[in-house]
Order: C-alpha cells, then sequence, then structure tokens
C-alpha cells in the first residue's frame, strides 16, 4: 500500500473513531491552496497531532492554528458549502509543500455514509 494510501485510511478510520475533522485557521481564514490546474482545495486532517506537524513545518506558528470541526458539522454544513464553491477537500496532507490525497465532496460523504451504514 502506498504513503498516500496510508493517509486515505487514516483520515476515514481516524475520523469515523474520534468524530473530528482539524484544519488551519490563519490570520486570513482558512487556507485554499491552488494545483497546477487552477482547482482550489480545503485540507482537513484526522488528529490534531497530523495538522500540528504541517503548522510546524511551516514555520507561522503564530498565525497558524489548528481548528478540531465536529464530523456532523462537516458533513453537514462544510462539505455541502465547499461543494457549492467549487472546492475539492484534501486529506491528510504531509511535508513540504504539503501533499497528499485529493477527493470531490462527494466523494468524502459516500466514503462516511458507507463506513457508517
Amino acid at each position: 500500500m502506498s504513503e498516500e494510501n496510508d493517509h486515505h485510511s487514516a483520515f476515514f478510520n481516524e475520523v469515523l473513531a474520534t468524530g473530528f475533522v482539524y484544519a488551519i485557521l490563519e490570520d486570513g481564514g482558512i487556507p485554499t491552496p491552488e494545483n497546477q490546474k487552477r482547482e482550489r482545495y480545503l485540507p482537513f486532517w484526522s488528529s490534531v497531532e497530523r495538522v500540528q506537524e504541517i503548522v510546524e513545518l511551516y514555520e507561522r506558528t503564530d498565525s497558524m492554528q489548528p481548528i478540531r470541526i465536529p464530523l456532523a458539522s462537516f458533513k453537514s454544513e462544510w462539505l455541502p458549502g465547499m461543494a457549492r464553491d467549487g472546492l475539492l477537500v484534501g486529506i491528510n496532507w504531509v511535508g513540504r509543500p504539503a501533499k497528499g490525497t485529493d477527493l470531490d465532496t462527494s466523494e468524502i460523504l459516500q466514503i462516511l455514509r458507507g463506513a457508517a451504514g
């Protein structure tokens, strides 16, 4: 199994076990980086430890803070809002530059619903 698949599986296993996802809050809000295709992503992590690793890599710990989002809110508010805004979901990104699995909001909902059912 590839490292990317490991992060993908860990994301769903961990958020279903804890009931939370994590994002980064900066002074300007939550970052939405753009890829080479000019698609925008909103990255999320499955644990505070995973998001803290990214914060520390970017050395802007004063302006970057992890935020915890209840899974129910992520599914009912965040994902529909991101779909309306045309944002994709980055999950458990690692490294600098941060990279990892990127999914459409409908894929995330489908996996979460399938795992819960």
